[in-house]
Formats: structure tokens, C-alpha cells, sequence
């Protein structure tokens, strides 16, 4: 069974928690963490951030992380944000809002978002068919 699984990493800072973000959004309903994800896709924020992030598939989603957690000679080691197959849908909305306050710009967030429908509908049809209806048509539409 394929697993999505997104990584993140800052490119100077230090290590974040990861779980005290997602905390921010644990009491949030799926209304609330849809309407969030909208809001947070057209904010940019204060400075950007030198970052990046992966959204992969994968078969063997532990070994996966094992290679981009690993301790790496140049750079800091990816961080896992959300890992697993969609059908916790609030537990993959939770990640999604995560990334969208880590990445600063809207244009990045865009482009997040497509790569993560694009990863998803492999991954989970009807995870992705929600996902759409739910958040991408709209930011898709508003970016026209």
C-alpha cells in the first residue's frame, strides 16, 4: 500500500517541533481546518524563510524516512510532517495547515498544494476528490 508522506526542513534554523505546531490545529473540526488552509494559502508571511519540502509516495514509507531524516553532512535532516494514506481526513488536514503556516509565500503555497493533490490522488482517490472540492478548486479558481 502506498503511503504520502511530507517532509519539510529549514535550511539554517534549527530543528522544529513538529507537534507543538500540529497542537495549534488538534481542536479545530474539518470545517474549521478547511476554512484555516484557505486562509492560510493567500497570507504571505513576514520574511521568507530559506526551507524546503518533499511530497512523496512510497511503498516502504520507513525506509523512506529513514533516508531523508538521516543525519546529513551538509544541511539539517527533513523532518516528517504527515505520513500516511488520507483516511484520517482531519489528521491530514491537521499536516496540511502545519505546512501552510511553515512556507511563507503564497506562490509557494500553490505550488504545495498541487504537488500534494498530484501525490494524493495516487495515493487515495477519494481522499484527493475531497481534498479538491474541498480546498484546491477554490485556490485553483482564485489564482486565475
Amino acid at each position: 500500500m502506498s503511503h504520502l508522506i511530507i517532509f519539510w526542513r529549514h535550511l539554517h534554523d534549527d530543528v522544529l517541533d513538529v507537534e507543538e505546531y500540529k497542537k495549534l490545529f488538534y481542536n479545530k473540526s474539518l470545517e474549521e481546518l478547511t476554512q484555516s488552509a484557505k486562509e492560510l494559502c493567500i497570507v504571505d508571511g513576514p520574511k521568507h524563510n530559506p526551507q524546503e519540502y518533499r511530497t512523496i509516495i512510497s511503498e516502504t514509507p520507513a525506509g523512506c524516512i529513514k533516508f531523508y531524516t538521516r543525519e546529513r553532512s551538509v544541511g539539517l535532516p527533513f523532518q516528517v510532517i504527515y505520513k500516511g494514506t488520507a483516511n484520517d481526513y482531519l489528521d491530514f488536514l491537521i499536516s496540511l495547515n502545519v505546512m501552510l503556516c511553515l512556507l511563507t509565500t503564497s506562490r509557494e503555497k500553490y505550488s504545495f498544494i498541487i504537488s500534494l493533490y498530484s501525490n494524493l490522488k495516487y495515493v487515495n482517490e477519494k481522499a484527493a476528490a475531497r481534498f479538491a472540492a474541498d480546498i484546491g478548486n477554490e485556490l485553483y479558481f482564485s489564482m486565475k
